[in-house]
């Protein structure tokens, strides 16, 4: 087996495990298959970055006094400083210590409209260029708005559905921006460029986990490190 063979499987493998995953909190209470939901996704991408990260739930401050309210998941360099409870998993997170948001959905039909809400909570978050609490490198400044990543159970029957509904957020949010939403049912992944909505496919469960880490993974690391680029290698497997 090569490498390009490789990392197909396990791309699919960890499609399925997610999929299967997030499936067995059907039945449960709106609050607990939230809970699990979140859980499972933190935990599948959190195996797949280095151990220098970790991905919590919280809330995003700034020193303008804006709040996001509670993000799903928030990866943070782990030497950053954040502001953990004692009693409780949910932790306060600076901006100069945050690098992406994961929102996790079970249906995108019936829940687009919590997307939209926050992420109007992320988009006013004040990042300070550099300060003795950031970990970013001073040339991430340009960003001008916070990775957003929607990773959701069930979401449109159409492509060009979920890119309009991707478009919605890259219109409202003008300047540079990094955003992606994942369906599982139906495997597919839709990213922002530029000013546009691409799907990136192939729809294999393969083809988007293997997209889908390329992109998100690669956009965490290169935000804290500017030089390594992991998604080169997940980008490797879904070359002809």
């Amino acid at each position: 087996m090569n490498a390009k063979d490789a990392l197909k499987s396990f791309s699919k493998g960890l499609f399925v495990s997610l999929q299967s995953s997030l499936e067995a909190f059907e039945n449960m209470s709106s609050s607990s298959k939230g809970t699990g939901r979140e859980d499972i996704v933190k935990q599948t991408l959190g195996a797949c970055l280095p151990s220098k990260y970790s991905i919590l739930s919280g809330d995003i401050i700034d020193t303008k006094g804006h709040s996001t309210g509670q993000i799903d998941g928030i990866t943070v360099f782990s030497s950053a400083t954040i502001l953990r409870s004692p009693i409780s998993d949910i932790s306060l997170v600076p901006a100069e210590s945050a690098g992406a948001v994961l929102e996790v959905k079970s249906d995108l039909s019936n829940q687009w409209s919590e997307v939209v809400q926050k992420y109007d909570k992320v988009k006013p978050i004040f990042w300070l260029p550099i300060n003795m609490l950031s970990t970013r490198p001073k040339d991430s400044a340009k960003r001008e708005t916070m990775s957003f990543h929607v990773v959701a159970l069930k979401g449109y029957k159409k492509i060009e559905t979920l890119k309009r509904k991707l478009e919605e957020l890259i219109q409202s949010a003008p300047g540079k921006r990094v955003l992606s939403i994942m369906t599982i049912d139906p495997p597919a992944i839709v990213i922002a460029k530029e000013d546009m909505a691409v799907h990136i496919g192939p729809n294999s469960p393969e083809g988007v986990m293997g997209q889908w880490l390329s992109y998100v993974v690669g956009d965490i690391d290169s935000f804290f490190n500017p030089k390594p680029d992991i998604g080169k290698y997940f980008r490797l497997a879904l070359e002809e």
